[in-house]
């Protein structure tokens, strides 16, 4: 039989240990939201799966939108609007270039070493992308 003090510490335990599962969960969201990466993107653009998300990035809003295969290549899209400046560029990325892309995103979701060092290689490459 359990002794009233029994019960008494194990609901303060319990109290105890949902309020840490809570803060638990609600860090882990923050820190899932501070991707530059969203998980869902590394994963469809690794597939090339049409997917479109929208961000804000320093002063800037950026829509990253990959379209699907076209021709063998994954056929991507970034518009980035900053003030009254709008920039769009497009892609085609091989299979090689998602691979890396994938590799870097996975790896590094934050978007500060290597997923940008790729980024940015296939962005400035012309014979992969072009400014529209």
């Amino acid at each position: 039989m359990i002794e009233n003090s029994q019960l008494i510490c194990y609901n303060k335990f319990m109290k105890k240990f949902f309020v840490l599962l809570i803060a638990i969960f609600a860090v882990s969201l923050c820190v899932f939201a501070a991707d530059k990466y969203p998980r869902i993107f590394v994963v469809r653009m690794n597939l090339c799966v049409p997917y479109s998300y929208q961000a804000q990035e320093d002063d800037a809003t950026v829509t990253r939108t990959i379209v699907g295969w076209r021709e063998h290549l994954c056929r991507f899209t970034q518009t980035t609007v900053k003030a009254d400046e709008t920039q769009t560029v497009s892609c085609n990325f091989t299979r090689e270039q998602l691979t890396n892309l994938y590799t870097g995103m996975a790896f590094d979701p934050n978007g500060e070493s290597s997923a940008k060092e790729t980024w940015d290689e296939y962005l400035s490459d012309e014979n992969t992308c072009s400014a529209d």
